[in-house]
């Protein structure tokens, strides 16, 4: 009888995604990359693994997991790392390790394998992942010479590609002259725009599982444009106003949101390849129909105007799959939208849920953090990226907290309504801080004895449900009058208990009766809110004694004050200026 051939794991993660995606500045370049590696990730890794005998785990959000032969998985590697490099000019890379298993799993398909107890497998299969990232290979030194032309992309590397007379350069690309010439990862980039272009176009972006494909399937399925009207729909060309409505202001909105303890929940609580399949399929797939459900719910079909004979897909992404989404909009809908996709994409991975009759990922908590960036449309969008990271850091890490208390909380009894989305924003304005811990660090004072009081001018960052209701009490506020708004900003900004409340009180005596009824309401609101969550209380039925506000504060235990306020001005301009969902679109 043949000697069974010995099995092994192997899995793959692409190294450093954005670095490569976000090399310039350029919504083409952005889209290209993004688009081609999720090529690489999800059609060609899978063509190079059934090409060497192995069996798709999973393959998607820039990583991979497959079981083969032994003796056929570091040339199964090699080959992906060569794939990679020739399809993007050496722009990106990917890292594999392999783990030999023990003889239970030789001779065995996947389906065969699949609950067999792997945990300890697959978290000595993470580690030596970690290891071959830690320790890439030496490079070599790239030539050099006075009279090499740098690329007119990213100024990086040397170009090495003239592009062909009918490719046009857009409205991005002002600054490039017309006898431009790219580096080979840059002009693949573009090439992979104007192909994923081509096929939405002609229809054949439905003929894959790639990431556009996926989005205009998701929308067909959320009922926002059917796979036919999608051919007659663009892309916006650039990072301009042929994205934004007469409403944005002049901004525009970054969406930036990711998983919730995703790498915990793998590490912790799959513990077979099956579970890691059904895990990873769901959260992808969950992404992509929140993305698209939040789009229907909150955008207006594309239409053709007079600045624009195309209809043009009111938003763009430059990120998506696995437990990551970035895109971009109209800012007067990014607050909207932020909501909408959070919401979806909780209530989709409760429904999957509910569906799996075995229960395989029951007790695991599906839930997104949000950051959301306001800011000008001219703005360098490097910049941009950067800041909506951090605001989504910020949301992430007081998430993690709020939910480490809330545990704590529910085993001492109380009843928790947090599901775990939290939600953070930011709006650069002209002299804005330029890094979000500055800025936020200008809403809050730093206690320099015990008995000094705090203040805190922010509710930042909001659960879900808070957020909601911050955003519902703007569009019931509009008519407030911005520049008595803006008044009592600069009120809340004293951050002090003498000439913050003066000045404050001093502006409401001169709304007329309804307007100040309503912004006082507000207040008794926010701090009804915040002390039900504070004290882990969920039912409104619930008697809470707690201290009324002294507007614009509400107190938070003996010596903290804090304000929905400044919170409720600097969105007011955007969201006020939007389409209120109930009033339809």
């Amino acid at each position: 009888m043949a000697e069974q051939a010995q099995k092994a794991l192997i899995a793959f993660d692409t190294d450093h995604i954005k670095r490569y995606v976000f090399a310039t500045d350029r919504l083409k370049e952005i889209r290209g990359a993004s688009s081609r590696l999720d090529r690489l990730n999800r059609d060609d890794m899978v063509k190079i693994a059934k090409l060497h005998g192995a069996e798709e785990v999973y393959a998607n959000g820039g990583s991979g997991l497959f079981i083969v032969n032994v003796d056929n998985a570091d040339t199964l590697g090699r080959a992906v790392q060569q794939a990679y490099r020739e399809n993007t000019g050496g722009g990106a890379s990917i890292t594999y390790a392999i783990l030999p298993l023990t003889d239970q799993f030789n001779g065995k398909k996947l389906t065969e394998v699949a609950r067999i107890d792997v945990k300890s497998e697959l978290s000595l299969l993470r580690w030596k992942l970690r290891q071959a990232k830690d320790s890439p290979p030496s490079t070599v030194a790239l030539p050099s010479h006075p009279f090499m032309r740098p690329c007119d992309a990213c100024g990086v590397d040397y170009a090495a590609v003239s592009p062909k007379q009918n490719e046009d350069n857009s409205e991005d690309d002002a600054d490039i002259s017309t006898d431009a010439r790219y580096c080979r990862s840059c002009y693949e980039k573009r090439q992979e725009d104007r192909d994923v272009k081509s096929k939405i176009i002609t229809g054949k972006a439905t003929k894959d599982r790639l990431l556009w494909s996926r989005l205009i399937d998701a929308l067909a399925q959320a009922h926002y444009c059917t796979v036919e009207e999608a051919k007659g729909i663009t892309r916006p060309d650039s990072f301009n106003e042929s994205i934004l409505s007469d409403k944005s202001q002049g901004y525009l909105g970054v969406i930036y949101a990711d998983g919730n303890s995703m790498g915990k929940m793998i590490e912790e609580k799959l513990d077979t390849l099956q579970k890691m399949q059904i895990f990873a399929d769901r959260v992808d797939d969950a992404i992509f129909t929140a993305v698209a459900q939040g789009i229907k719910k909150t955008l207006s079909k594309p239409e053709a105007t007079p600045r624009s004979l195309t209809p043009i897909f009111p938003f763009d992404v430059l990120l998506l799959g696995g437990d990551d989404i970035l895109m971009v909009v109209d800012a007067a809908y990014a607050c909207q939208l932020a909501v909408a996709i959070a919401k979806a994409f909780r209530d989709e991975m409760i429904r999957c849920d509910k569906d799996d009759k075995d229960k395989l990922l029951a007790g695991l908590d599906f839930s997104l953090s949000v950051g959301v960036l306001l800011v000008p449309i001219k703005y360098p969008f490097g910049l941009s990226r950067e800041m909506s990271e951090a605001v989504l850091k910020a949301a992430k890490k007081e998430g993690a907290k709020r939910r480490k208390a809330a545990t704590v909380s529910a085993k001492n009894g109380n009843i928790q309504s947090d599901d775990g989305s939290y939600i953070n924003f930011m709006v650069v304005a002209g002299g804005s801080v330029l890094d979000y811990n500055d800025a936020y660090g200008t809403l809050h004072t730093v206690k320099l004895d015990v008995k000094d009081p705090e203040f805190y001018a922010t509710l930042r960052p909001y659960d879900l449900a808070t957020f909601d209701l911050l955003l519902k009490k703007i569009y019931e506020g509009k008519g407030l009058g911005r520049t008595k708004l803006h008044q009592v900003r600069e009120a809340v900004m004293q951050l002090n208990r003498t000439t913050s409340i003066l000045e404050a009180i001093g502006i409401l005596r001169t709304w007329k009766p309804k307007e100040r009824d309503f912004i006082l309401k507000v207040m008794l609101e926010f701090n009804d809110r915040y002390h039900r969550r504070r004290e882990g209380i969920a039912s409104a039925d619930t008697t809470l004694v707690q201290v009324p506000p002294v507007f614009p504060w509400f107190i938070d235990g003996t010596d903290v004050y804090r304000t929905p306020l400044l919170d409720f001005i600097e969105l007011y301009d955007f969201v006020a200026s939007g389409v209120q969902e109930e009033e339809g679109r």
